[in-house]
């Protein structure tokens, strides 16, 4: 395989397994470069962080077992 995809694969992997374990916008994981990361995944991260955001506040309204099943949903 080409060295650079490799190098994108890895990064990518990374990112995602830092999401699984509790990964915080603007933080990055113990051990990882600082790879320049892609437009689109900025602009995706941002819309996900947008809408989760409202079904938070709308889930705290709402409260009881929707509140519940809010936070199974942040990261």
């Amino acid at each position: 395989m080409d060295e650079k995809l490799i190098q994108k694969l890895e990064s990518a992997v990374a990112r995602l397994e830092a999401f699984s374990s509790g990964f915080r916008p603007g933080s990055s994981p113990d051990g990882i470069d600082d790879a320049p990361v892609d437009p689109a995944i900025l602009a995706y991260d941002d819309l996900i962080a947008q809408f989760v955001g409202r079904f938070s506040s709308a889930a705290e309204k709402i409260g009881g077992k929707v509140l519940e099943v809010t936070k199974i949903s942040k990261p």
